[in-house]
């Protein structure tokens, strides 16, 4: 299948010849199935995107935030349709099919991103982990958010971020986090996970 290359407008093909997901666009097939569609979905399938997708996951960013430059390099004359909310919902259903493929599982949505074409994203972790990010008061009182800077923690109280930590083995003994599921499914629901460390912590460096 034809694939597109980042650095230029899209719609001219590549010279190799690579494999692209097939996309299942279930509520999209109408859009899906159009010329800027088709462009979108080659975008979000190319090596190079894909790289950049990964990294800001990695830094702990939603994964369009780190391509949202290119998207508005090469779909310049889309850009008022790619900004409708039927083409954004698309297009973060496509980067979520892409991501799953690259071994990612969603860790946040409807995060906020200082973006021109976005105002929430999603943001995405490694399968089998989850990234933990401390935030605290004083004391031996915590809050767990899924993003370093703590867009939902409680506003009654002046936090700070102090350190980050994925989940398993360090989680557990070097933070007392004994019920790591639980902590991660009211982050995804609420923002935060208020934890209490146990009173022999010694706070892991």
């Amino acid at each position: 299948m034809t694939s597109y290359f980042v650095g230029a407008i899209y719609g001219v093909p590549k010279a190799t010849e690579d494999s692209m997901l097939t996309y299942v666009p279930e509520t999209f097939s109408s859009l899906f199935h159009t010329d800027l569609g088709q462009r979108l979905w080659a975008f979000l399938n190319d090596h190079e995107t894909v790289l950049r997708m990964k990294t800001a996951s990695d830094l702990g960013k939603p994964a369009l935030e780190g391509v949202e430059e290119s998207l508005l390099q090469n779909f310049e004359a889309d850009v008022d349709t790619l900004t409708e909310d039927r083409w954004k919902q698309m297009t973060g259903h496509m980067t979520r099919q892409v991501m799953a493929a690259a071994g990612y599982i969603i860790a946040q949505q409807n995060v906020k991103v200082n973006s021109a074409m976005f105002t929430r994203a999603t943001r995405y972790d490694k399968s089998g982990s989850f990234m933990f990010h401390a935030h605290r008061t004083g004391g031996r009182t915590i809050a767990l958010t899924g993003d370093r800077a703590g867009t939902n923690l409680p506003k009654d109280q002046k936090w700070s971020y102090w350190k980050s930590f994925e989940s398993g083995v360090r989680a557990r003994i070097g933070f007392g986090l004994e019920d790591e599921k639980a902590a991660i499914a009211e982050i995804q629901q609420k923002g935060y996970y208020i934890h209490h460390l146990p009173r022999l912590f010694r706070a892991a460096k």
